[in-house]
């Protein structure tokens, strides 16, 4: 009984995710900056409600990387999302972004990631969040693997913990 349950759990989890496959990305050259200063406004009620503070450190020059804007903006949303519930309240969010080599990193300072969770961070429907469903950082992986862009989350020897995504 148990056998068979398991069975058609696997079986309807991996029907779910061929159901949910992304589209291959519509690549086109676009500024990055761009895309972040649109998270921003997304975000922009949620930051102020929480006392968070938004750091920009740009490159000089717009960041522009052949990629699909709807994808990456979506990435970025959730990458800034996450930082923002990692600090909760009074806090701070640093936007960087460097030309050589092109890449973003998104930090905070809330509560770093113990090392057991950082293994697991990208696993499907794994969470810590209580009412998690475990797919945010998956969905962030999968559009990045896609365009082959470089990543990683860590908690770095200063304490803030950083998503770095290298184009």
């Amino acid at each position: 009984m148990s056998i068979n349950r398991n069975t058609h759990l696997a079986n309807f989890i991996a029907n779910f995710a061929n159901l949910v496959r992304l589209p291959l990305p519509q690549r086109q050259p676009t500024d990055v900056h761009e895309l972040l200063r649109t998270t921003e406004r997304l975000l922009h009620v949620q930051v102020e409600r929480r006392q968070i503070c938004w750091h920009w450190e740009l490159a000089p020059e717009p960041l522009i990387v052949d990629l699909d804007p709807l994808q990456l903006e979506q990435a970025l949303l959730n990458i800034c999302k996450n930082a923002l519930e990692a600090i909760g309240e009074q806090g701070n969010v640093w936007v960087r972004t460097t030309a050589n080599p092109a890449q973003v990193i998104i930090e905070n300072d809330g509560p770093g990631i113990p090392p057991d969770v950082q293994r697991r961070l990208f696993t499907p429907f794994f969470s810590t969040k209580r009412d998690g469903q475990g797919i945010g950082l998956t969905l962030i992986r999968d559009i990045l693997l896609q365009h082959e862009f470089s990543f990683g989350l860590e908690t770095r020897s200063n304490g803030r913990t950083a998503f770095s995504i290298r184009f």
